[in-house]
């Protein structure tokens, strides 16, 4: 019964009470009389009775008032919720004032794995690939990352732009910062889907699951990824070291053309591509 009445807000609570306390005073004035006949006092009321309010009368005209008293209580508590609710939608008005950018300009940092200080080839760097939000604290895996409810996917180019830094500020705190050489690349990215309630403030992202994709080619990649800027609103950017992430892989083979083998040529071998997941579920605001 304890446990019962802990999980119950104060304005469900009171209405309980308040249908108790009326369901009790009209029991109780089913069952007995809420007057009674008494001899008056005084030589003139010697011969009269009069009538008074019974010991039960007075118990259900105390449960009348209490009743009365809690059904206030709630009518004050149901208007103060109105305007918490009020205030919420208000609220909301002003995220949907600050949307989720349409477009963003991302910036990757890349490490070294080896003594390079830089790639001989973009192979060696993994391609990014799409950024979802998720809402909710959930698994890190391919599925969430394709049932997001808000994904960015990055512009498709020819030629990446890499080049050389010393990183950004919030690197430094990152394991080895001053012994790796660090590659930096910008790309473009847009919304490619958006769920019919998916996120759409700054606001709204708080709570939600972000997930990163990388691609590589087995054994070729001699950097990793390490950071990351998502400017997902006009003056407010995201930051995360790789270490922050909760991490998981995938693996697939790339598609090749088969019917060259008909004729007696080699063709080409399929490649394994390594899929890195990185994941971080941001703070509830």
């Amino acid at each position: 019964m304890r446990h019962f009445l802990s999980i119950l807000d104060p304005a469900t609570a009171l209405k309980i009470l308040a249908e108790v306390i009326t369901a009790a005073s009209g029991i109780l004035g089913l069952l007995t009389n809420f007057k009674k006949k008494v001899k008056g006092k005084g030589k003139a009321s010697t011969k009269e009775e009069i009538e008074v309010i019974s010991t039960p009368g007075k118990i259900a005209l105390i449960g009348i008032i209490l009743g009365f008293g809690v059904s206030t209580t709630i009518t004050i508590l149901d208007a103060r919720t109105g305007k918490l609710k009020e205030k919420q939608h208000e609220h909301e008005f002003t995220v949907l004032s600050q949307p989720v950018s349409q477009k963003m300009l991302v910036t990757i940092w890349y490490e070294s794995l080896s003594s390079d200080d830089y790639p001989k080839s973009q192979k060696e760097v993994p391609e990014i690939g799409t950024i979802t939000f998720v809402k909710g604290n959930k698994p890190c895996s391919r599925a969430t990352s394709e049932a997001g409810d808000l994904i960015f996917a990055p512009e498709v180019v020819v030629d990446r732009q890499i080049g050389g830094t010393m990183g950004p500020d919030f690197l430094m705190t990152s394991p080895n910062y001053h012994d790796r050489s660090y590659m930096e690349e910008a790309r473009q990215f847009e919304i490619q889907y958006r769920a019919k309630d998916a996120l759409l403030g700054s606001d709204e992202l708080g709570g939600s699951t972000v997930i990163i994709v990388f691609y590589e080619e087995k054994g070729t990649t001699k950097f990793e990824f390490r950071g990351i800027e998502l400017p997902v609103v006009t003056g407010s950017t995201l930051q995360f070291t790789a270490d922050e992430f909760k991490q998981t892989t995938a693996h697939h083979q790339t598609i090749v053309d088969e019917s060259v083998k008909m004729f007696g040529e080699k063709g080409e071998e399929p490649k394994t591509i390594v899929e890195h997941y990185y994941c971080y579920a941001l703070p509830s605001k």
